[in-house]
């Protein structure tokens, strides 16, 4: 409920080709949120405690980039 309501006010203040930004992308709260963001057309920029948690947010859940 918490990434719905994230994504559901972050819809307002963008464009649906605009850039997202994901706070701690590998937890739970913020792959839900990258995930609902990407079904809406947003990009996801993402950001991560670790280079291997960068790589799984980018490769396997698509989220378009990471730091």
């Amino acid at each position: 409920m918490m990434a719905a309501q994230r994504v559901d006010s972050l819809r307002r203040n963008f464009a649906s080709s605009s850039g997202v930004p994901a706070t701690a992308a590998a937890g739970a709260v913020g792959i839900v949120a990258g995930q609902i963001a990407k079904l809406r057309g947003h990009r996801v920029i993402d950001s991560a405690g670790s280079d291997e948690k960068v790589a799984y947010i980018t490769r396997q859940l698509g989220f378009d980039t990471g730091f």
